[in-house]
């Protein structure tokens, strides 16, 4: 492997800004660095770097951090930046690490995760490292051995916070769960009405008034992103606390590939999503649908019943909306399909809902 510059911007942390100190998830980060390893899975916009960023922050020890993104989809690379990571605090650290990927000779993996963790033995004092954005390599075969190697053979001096926008699988949710991991998700990572008061009270407002509260509680759901965009919506006096958030989905959405773009459109026009659904729509395809989706991690959320996904009811909007002035015949095809799906399946009034939205009137009245 040919030398690569470090890119310094990935193993600094953001700088933290005007933050919301979350006292409950800051304890939760606490107890998990004292654990030894912390696991933070949510979609896109949930807080999961501002959280990270607001704790390491105070943190007055060692510190590595790496921002992970898809230029890091290969071992050796990411093997230079997270010994880079650890030389920005500890100078020397690596440097056989270093040879050994700059030289590209020894194609051993085991050699060289056995030769990381000698390394991180020599570290004299604790260390907290932080992995942000895992999604973007989650899925590569030899990272994914090489955490697995990190996490089963953890030392008592290093503590591992990692973000990803998906949940573990795998050899890598095999190690968290054999190291007792401290697992974070979306569900705590939701605003709650108090936080945002408390957050709306540090842009200016000093009570905001319940009905606003309501408002944002209902439709954001605790979404953070969703929350704050709605704040200052609120404050600068817009009717619609939502409409800048399109900005944001359209940033999103462009970031993911063609045929994933087009999955998410069509789920978007579904009441929930499951494999049985997307068959409908993707027929024979909605198992490889349905991984697809969730491979992305974009706003979907898994229900009580582990079969069942949602898409966050602003995102499904924005994706309904654009399926609809782009493709308006399918739109309603769409709709009308799962509308007789559910007719059949006896729920009427989730049924009536869709035709109508797919104007087959004929069908309702009869």
């Amino acid at each position: 492997m040919m030398e690569v510059r470090l890119q310094v911007g990935k193993v600094i942390p953001p700088h933290p800004g005007r933050l919301l100190e979350r006292k409950k998830l800051i304890n939760l980060l606490k107890q998990g660095e004292k654990k030894g390893i912390v696991y933070i899975s949510a979609p896109a916009g949930y807080g999961k770097t501002t959280l990270l960023t607001s704790y390491v922050s105070k943190h007055k020890g060692n510190l590595g951090w790496l921002t992970i993104d898809e230029g890091d989809r290969n071992l050796y690379l990411f093997l230079h930046y997270l010994v880079g990571s650890i030389q920005r605090v500890i100078p020397g650290f690596g440097v056989e690490i270093s040879r050994m990927i700059t030289d590209g000779k020894s194609q051993n993996q085991d050699m060289i995760f056995n030769t990381v963790i000698n390394e991180l033995i020599t570290i004299e004092k604790p260390m907290l490292l932080v992995l942000d954005d895992l999604h973007h390599i989650q899925d590569h075969p030899e990272i994914s051995l090489f955490l697995h190697s990190l996490i089963i053979n953890r030392l008592p001096h290093i503590s591992l916070f990692i973000a990803s926008r998906i949940d573990p699988s795998g050899r890598l949710s095999y190690a968290l769960t054999k190291q007792a991991a401290l697992f974070i998700t979306e569900r705590q990572l939701r605003f709650r009405r108090d936080e945002m008061q408390k957050l709306a009270h540090a842009i200016g407002y000093k009570r905001l008034p319940n009905s606003k509260v309501n408002l944002l509680n209902r439709q954001s759901r605790g979404w953070a992103i969703a929350v704050v965009n709605g704040l200052n919506a609120i404050a600068s006096g817009k009717r619609r606390p939502f409409d800048r958030l399109d900005d944001y989905f359209e940033a999103v959405f462009s970031d993911i590939d063609k045929q994933a773009r087009w999955y998410f459109l069509m789920a978007s026009l579904l009441p929930h999503i499951n494999q049985k659904l997307l068959d409908l729509i993707f027929p024979g395809e909605g198992k490889m649908v349905l991984k697809t989706l969730l491979s992305r991690g974009l706003f979907i959320t898994r229900l009580s019943d582990q079969e069942n996904y949602l898409l966050h009811p602003l995102f499904k909007s924005y994706l309904a909306e654009r399926l609809k002035n782009a493709d308006y015949r399918r739109y309603l095809r769409t709709k009308r399909c799962a509308g007789r799906h559910f007719l059949r399946s006896g729920h009427f009034a989730l049924a009536m809902d869709l035709l109508l939205e797919g104007e087959a009137f004929n069908l309702v009245l009869t």
